[in-house]
């Protein structure tokens, strides 16, 4: 055989591999919506977070099709993309849901235990601002000073 025919028997094998690599490789992914639904965060956290993710994605992709046949193959891309979105419907979908639900539900816990220390914290700010504008009225400005146009 040529180096670029290893085999239906080797394809299949380094194929089925590659599913599984997709599949761990989709559970990172999942890792990182598991963080998002616990911690939700900005756009641009989110798109570093899969820019990152695309980056591991690829080295994963380039270290393993190396290893088994020495050469960059679109199967090999196939079966990593095939195990990640099996991985995402069968595992991903249902435990990322379940995240959200227990985030949700210790958020309201959360919210109740310290909405009184809340509310006392500020009612203090309202307090010491109160006092504080009211020993320095030079601190509010009227709306006559807002419209003019700041000297340079």
């Amino acid at each position: 055989m040529t180096p670029m025919q290893l085999g239906i028997h080797a394809e299949t094998q380094i194929f089925l591999l590659a599913t599984l690599a997709g599949a761990g490789a989709g559970a990172v992914y999942d890792c990182l919506r598991c963080l998002r639904a616990a911690l939700p965060h900005g756009k641009v956290l989110c798109f570093a977070e899969d820019l990152l993710y695309a980056v591991f994605f690829g080295a994963v992709y380039f270290l393993f099709a190396l290893s088994q046949t020495g050469q960059l193959r679109f199967f090999i891309f196939l079966g990593m993309i095939l195990g990640a979105a099996v991985e995402r419907a069968a595992l991903g979908e249902p435990i990322v849901a379940a995240v959200r639900a227990l985030s949700a539900f210790i958020y309201k816990i959360l919210r109740k235990i310290f909405s009184p220390l809340f509310k006392l914290i500020d009612k203090f700010a309202r307090f010491i601002k109160a006092r504080f504008v009211k020993n320095n009225p030079n601190f509010l400005k009227s709306e006559k000073d807002v419209k003019k146009p700041l000297k340079v």
